[in-house]
């Protein structure tokens, strides 16, 4: 298969994926029309943006959150930006090692605890956010810089 049979079958890819969100869109269900948009971007692309933007809506289509219930809390959005190194930590560094697996699900039996406790006052929350969350924030963007750097590994 030469360069311009891939380029062709990508075409053909995009396509489909053009097709299905046009049809999804039809009948109302814009998320699921999303992700085909994401998708077919995705075939010609490794922005990082994207990918992130597809996984979002992927979790969002199939009903997931993705949980940060600490951090949340003390930014009192899941929408903060401190979240998106976190959860990028867990989903690409944490979530490949079984130990890595094992303080995910600690974190997720503790973790609403904690959350719960954090919000009980501004000042338990403003604490939190500075002494836990931003640092911890910092070091994942670092970390997963650093592991970028390395190649991945």
């Amino acid at each position: 298969m030469d360069e311009s049979d891939v380029s062709d079958e990508l075409v053909r890819k995009a396509d489909d994926y053009g097709d299905s969100a046009d049809f999804y869109y039809s009948i109302g269900d814009e998320e699921q029309a999303r992700l085909y948009e994401l998708k077919a971007q995705m075939l010609f692309t490794t922005s990082p943006r994207v990918v992130r933007e597809y996984q979002r809506q992927v979790d969002k289509v199939e009903g997931r959150r993705r949980l940060c219930f600490v951090a949340t809390a003390a930014a009192g959005s899941s929408d903060s930006p401190l979240l998106e190194p976190l959860h990028d930590l867990r989903d690409s560094i944490l979530a490949e090692s079984k130990p890595g697996r094992r303080l995910i699900v600690l974190y997720y039996r503790v973790g609403p605890r904690i959350a719960a406790w954090t919000c009980q006052s501004p000042l338990t929350r403003g604490l939190v956010l500075v002494c836990v969350v931003i640092p911890a924030s910092i070091l994942a963007r670092l970390v997963l810089t650093v592991r970028g750097m390395l190649g991945g590994r």
